[in-house]
């Protein structure tokens, strides 16, 4: 089976907590060449990311975090195994975001880890997927910056 069937099948997360903006891009290429390589979010504001739970394709639980403040792009996970090798695949996640003032927001959504490797086997649904490389100078996103150079 395809690893990356269902990637990118939704956009990428804009949204807001008072006045604050945040934006979390939908797909990542952590293959080492400095761009797109983390789950990353991005906000105008001081937020603090209360939980943090990202779940991979057979719903086994990858990573859960607490209490991450961020300000501006804040890169906060590559999935990898114990050996430190990437698992690349589709994602879930779920963030409890809360501002300075105490309101709370609880963020779901998907993302996808892709191989841009020469050797990559399956096909990379690249249409719909939204990265950080994308965003504009205040984190939202803009389909007219390029996404990647090196995928197919």
């Amino acid at each position: 089976p395809n690893i990356y069937e269902g990637c990118c099948g939704i956009s990428s997360v804009e949204d807001s907590i008072g006045s604050i903006r945040f934006y979390i891009p939908s797909a990542i290429t952590p293959d080492g060449d400095s761009m797109n390589e983390y789950f990353s979010i991005y906000c105008s504001d001081i937020l603090e990311i209360k939980s943090m739970m990202f779940r991979e394709a057979h719903d086994i639980l990858a990573i859960q975090r607490s209490d991450i403040k961020i300000l501006g792009w804040r890169n906060l996970w590559v999935p990898k195994n114990v050996s430190g090798k990437v698992i690349y695949g589709l994602y879930d996640y779920e963030l409890l975001l809360a501002d300075e003032a105490g309101n709370e927001k609880t963020v779901s959504g998907q993302f996808c880890a892709f191989s841009c490797g020469q050797d990559d086997t399956d096909e990379i649904p690249m249409q719909d997927c939204h990265f950080r490389s994308q965003s504009d100078m205040a984190g939202a996103f803009d389909s007219e910056l390029p996404s990647l150079e090196d995928c197919p």
